[in-house]
This record gives structure tokens, C-alpha cells and sequence, in this order.
């Protein structure tokens, strides 16, 4: 019994048709790791209130507090998962898991539904992103080694039309003389980062899929913006999960269309109808 219930979760990971386990996926291609035939996920304590129940949803994990006594103070809080399971460690090493350091992730975005994808983009945006916010600045940064491909961020910001950066640094500790190198994508421009964010983060209203306070620092993006006009240029706006297009003027909804031509022709009619004019977009970074 116990073996059929294991072969039950390894489908989900097969067969990816779950919300939480492509925000799982996502989430381990950013923090976690794969150490003989265990998956493995080390993460500071009080974030793992939000993983532990997602983690739970896909099946048994064994949990140990503190594994690492030796890392940092701000480590000390720490929690390992770990899912022991040949079917889901040949699973990730397939689809490149083991080479995540210095690959794009194309092989297994392939395997997840288009209107799940952004799932896998919120969980990997959870362990390795960060929005910072101060009172002149606005930026969505990812951070990951020097070597990383990214090719998949690349793909995004071509289908969702946004722009972004690519920081490469090396440097020397002064102290220990070791050379530390890393590679940084920045989403600074206001239109590009509500793009990439509305995207990620499109119905965490409801399901509540991850971290709160980097979801929480969206919503303060989202209200400043709206109260400048400023969203996104001509109230046009793809979901790329229900593959629509949707048509709006300032905050009035006007139609959902299967094509960006008709969405624009749909609020073209409405303001001509109304005798109302387009006002300029304004575009802060």
C-alpha cells in the first residue's frame, strides 16, 4: 500500500497538472538540491511556514531543524527537507537539476501547462528573487552563480514584452582572498517590472501559493502605480495563463479578446463611444 501511495506522488512530479507542484519545481530549481537519491531543500525557518504545506501536498518529506550548526547566525533557524525517492531524483537530474547552476531551465518548462507556468516562475522567484523598495527606486532582482544561463528569462521577457539587465560581478575578499562571482538579472523600469510581476504573481488572491511579504511588497508596487495612471501602456493586458487579451480604460473594464488587435479595437470603440481620449502613460523608474 505504502508503495502504491509513493508511486501516487511521483506522478504528480510526471505528470505536472498541480499548481503547487509546479510552484514546488520552481522552488527547487532555485534552493534546493539533489544529494544521492534525495531531494533536498535547506531554507530559513520562518519562510518554511509557507513552503511546509505545499511541500506536504506532494507527498512525505522527512523534516530536521537545524540541520547545520556550523553556517551563519542568520542560518542557525534553518529546516532541511528531504524526500527520499530514486522516481523524483532521476526525475530532476533528467530535466537538468543537477546542472541548474549553469543551464536554463527549458526541459522542464516544457513539462509544465502553460496557465502553471507562472507557478514555477513564483516558487523560483521565492528562493532566489527579491523585490527592493525605496523612496526613488523600484527593482525585481535574481540572483544566481556567474555561469548561469539565462536564456529562460530571456524567453519571458520576449513573450511578455518587458526589459531587464544583466550584472556580472567578481570580486576578492580582502579577508580570505577567495574570489566570489555571481550574476544578477535587475527589473528596474516601472512598465516591465508590473509585466513581470502581474505575471508571476496573477492569482495569489486566491490560491496563496507562497511567500507572503514579497507578494505583499507587489501589492504596494501595484497601488502606486495605479494611483499615477500608470500600469501598463494603453490599459492592454495579455494573461498569458488564459491566453486573452484584456481591453480596460483607467480602472473600467471594458472586454477580454482572443487577439491584441481586437482588444485594441474593443477600447477604441468604448472611448469613441464615451468621447474619451487615451491620456499619456506615465513611465517612472
Amino acid at each position: 500500500m505504502k508503495t502504491k501511495l509513493a508511486k501516487m506522488e511521483m506522478e504528480q512530479f510526471l505528470d505536472i497538472k498541480c499548481s503547487k507542484i509546479a510552484y514546488l519545481l520552481g522552488f527547487i530549481w532555485a534552493d534546493g538540491y539533489i544529494c544521492k537519491d534525495s531531494a533536498r531543500i535547506l531554507m530559513n525557518k520562518e519562510d518554511s511556514n509557507y513552503i511546509k504545506p505545499i511541500i506536504d501536498s506532494s507527498g512525505e518529506w522527512s523534516v530536521y531543524i537545524n540541520p547545520n550548526k556550523s553556517r551563519p547566525l542568520s542560518w542557525k533557524e534553518s529546516i532541511l527537507f528531504v524526500k527520499n525517492s530514486r522516481i523524483l531524483t532521476s526525475f530532476l537530474k533528467e530535466n537538468d537539476y543537477c546542472e541548474k547552476s549553469f543551464k536554463s531551465p527549458d526541459k522542464i518548462l516544457s513539462k509544465i501547462p502553460e496557465n502553471l507556468k507562472h507557478y514555477w516562475w513564483r516558487g523560483y522567484f521565492d528562493g532566489d528573487g527579491c523585490i527592493n523598495l525605496t523612496s526613488k527606486h523600484r527593482r525585481a532582482s535574481i540572483c544566481s552563480t556567474y555561469e548561469q544561463d539565462w536564456k529562460f528569462v530571456k524567453d519571458l521577457a520576449s513573450e511578455l514584452n518587458f526589459n531587464f539587465a544583466i550584472e556580472k560581478t567578481k570580486r576578492i575578499n580582502k579577508s580570505s582572498g577567495n574570489e566570489n562571482k555571481y550574476s544578477k538579472i535587475h527589473i528596474q523600469n516601472l512598465r516591465s517590472l508590473n509585466l513581470f510581476l502581474f505575471y508571476v504573481y496573477e492569482g495569489y488572491e486566491t490560491d496563496n501559493i507562497g511567500f507572503k511579504r514579497k507578494y505583499d511588497k507587489w501589492v504596494l508596487i501595484k497601488n502606486h502605480t495605479e494611483k499615477r495612471d500608470a500600469f501598463i501602456p494603453s490599459y492592454i493586458h495579455y494573461s498569458k495563463s488564459r491566453k486573452t487579451w484584456q481591453a480596460n480604460y483607467k480602472k473600467i473594464y471594458i472586454g477580454t479578446y482572443k487577439t491584441r488587435e481586437e482588444a485594441v479595437l474593443g477600447q477604441k470603440n468604448y472611448l469613441m463611444a464615451n468621447s474619451l481620449k487615451l491620456e499619456p502613460v506615465l513611465s517612472l523608474t
